[in-house]
């Protein structure tokens, strides 16, 4: 390291006070002098200069202590704001299901919070279930913690599209107003169509996709499917919803299935890539449609989408047609569901990095 870089006194001064200036100048007059008397064997000059940072060190400890101190604080800080200030940490890798408890109990999260308190629910992510969570024998317990788990992800999938739908509200209305669509807006939104899967940007036909789902259905849905988190698709590919794909490496092969049958049960990285694939294939698979025509009809009303009022749409997602909508709908009735409806997550905060990373 060239120590020309490190103990210059423009590096040193953002670290001295002026009760401290004087020891500063004769460190520097240490340095110098040390560089000199050693030029024959050390060329560089200030290259050798941690003999004399040593010398001037022992000399003087106090002053040492609070520049180590000082260059200790200097590096430390900027990480610990990036770490404390930083609005999602990524999936986090679940505890057991006891440390689980504590950890939302010391973030003050619990369904009464939500509910009662009007709390806004923490950016908390689970990567998935903890690994005793087929432990867990009492019901109400497990609801609970299932809940607390799924809640976030609902919510943040939902964030996500929101935003899409208001920059594609925003882009109808300036469009309304005669103005013009720039390059980087027309190029957003044949992505837009690509990934809900519309042949043309059709600003109509993509808000009516790029929606919500209401949360206690979600919920309701993901509580069904994966029996509150004790299917074996849920310990083994993070499948809240039960969603069907071909035969692959992200199969899971149910142990129902009829001879002639080759779908399996799709296999997810994280709990969020579930919730994520759940939303999507009710955004914009054609058996979905009623789905969609109701919500829109509900926005267009100027009324809330709710589970209740789009759960009869779902017909098509399980083969048992009506009865999993009665299914369904005892549920979000029985663990009163609809209480999760105007839940909103906690505000991310500004992330804040050091000066070097730009």
């Amino acid at each position: 390291m060239d120590c020309r870089t490190a103990i210059g006194p423009s590096a040193i001064t953002p670290l001295m006070t002026s009760h401290f200036a004087p020891n500063r100048r004769n460190f520097i007059r240490r340095v110098r002098s040390a560089a000199g008397s050693v030029g024959a064997r050390c060329p560089a000059g200030l290259r050798c200069a941690p003999k004399a940072m040593l010398h001037w060190a022992l000399g003087h400890p106090v002053s040492a202590l609070f520049g180590g101190l000082c260059v200790l604080l200097g590096a430390m800080v900027p990480v610990w704001l990036a770490l404390a200030l930083l609005p999602d940490l990524g999936p986090l890798r679940p505890p057991g299901v006891t440390k689980l408890e504590q950890h939302f109990a010391e973030r003050g999260y619990s369904l009464a919070a939500v509910t009662d308190s009007h709390r806004a629910v923490p950016r908390l992510f689970l990567k998935s279930l903890p690994k005793d969570w087929q432990q867990v024998r009492e019901v109400e317990r497990r609801k609970e913690l299932f809940l607390l788990a799924t809640l976030p992800l609902v919510l943040r999938e939902n964030e996500r599209i929101l935003a899409e739908r208001r920059r594609l509200l925003g882009l109808r209305d300036h469009l309304s107003d005669g103005g013009r669509m720039a390059p980087r807006d027309r190029a957003w939104l044949q992505r837009l169509a690509e990934k809900y899967r519309l042949e043309d940007v059709d600003l109509a036909r993509l808000l009516r996709r790029v929606d919500a789902v209401p949360v206690s259905l979600a919920l309701a849905q993901a509580a069904v499917e994966s029996g509150w988190g004790t299917s074996r698709f849920v310990a083994g590919g993070n499948a809240l919803f039960g969603q069907w794909t071909g035969d692959g490496e992200d199969a899971m092969k149910p142990q129902q299935r009829d001879a002639q049958q080759t779908h399996g049960i799709r296999r997810f990285d994280t709990l969020a890539g579930s919730v994520a694939a759940y939303m999507a294939n009710l955004n914009r698979h054609a058996a979905y449609r009623a789905f969609r025509r109701q919500r829109a009809e509900l926005r267009n009303l100027g009324r809330r989408l709710t589970g209740a009022a789009l759960v009869t749409t779902l017909l098509a997602y399980s083969q048992r047609g009506a009865d999993y909508i009665a299914v369904l709908r005892q549920v979000m009735t029985e663990n009163d569901l609809a209480r999760f409806d105007s839940a909103r997550l906690s505000v991310p905060q500004v992330v804040v990095r050091p000066a070097d990373e730009g």
